[in-house]
């Protein structure tokens, strides 16, 4: 019986593994040019996305006024990968400086929380990237 309660015990209190996720920047994506690998990621406070430069001219940054207020801006350099770790629950919208007018765009929900939802679509998104992004809150929506 004491051996249940340590073991139960040591189990409690093991830490909760983050997950990593990782997206791919991409020239091309099933047609569609200049795409993150995934148009929606839904994550737990906690995890780790890793945006890859698979193909090379893209990075990944927030869209100003489209994530949650008070977390860390995300600012990816140019053709290199970057990491996040998403400690605030809500959407953040993600883009490609250099692609966005053509629509590289992304949601990251952290936390299944859309709290945010309203102000997200607030943000500015311009040429392609309003389809997109209108496209990205219709899938939030369902």
């Amino acid at each position: 019986m004491k051996s249940l309660a340590l073991a139960l015990t040591l189990l409690s209190a093991s830490p909760v593994l983050a997950a990593e996720i990782t997206v791919e920047m991409l020239n091309n994506k099933d047609g569609e040019m200049y795409a993150y690998s995934q148009k929606v990621v839904k994550v737990a406070v906690g995890d780790v996305v890793t945006w890859k430069a698979t193909n090379a001219g893209h990075n990944a940054i927030f869209v100003p006024k489209a994530f949650p207020e008070g977390a860390a801006p995300l600012d990816g350099m140019m053709s290199k990968d970057v990491s996040y770790t998403f400690e605030k629950p809500g959407i953040y919208m993600v883009r490609c400086n250099p692609h966005f007018g053509l629509g590289m765009l992304q949601a990251v929900v952290v936390g299944n929380d859309m709290s945010n939802l309203e102000q997200v679509k607030a943000a500015s998104y311009p040429g392609k990237a309003k389809a997109n992004a209108d496209a990205i809150f219709a899938e939030l929506s369902k």
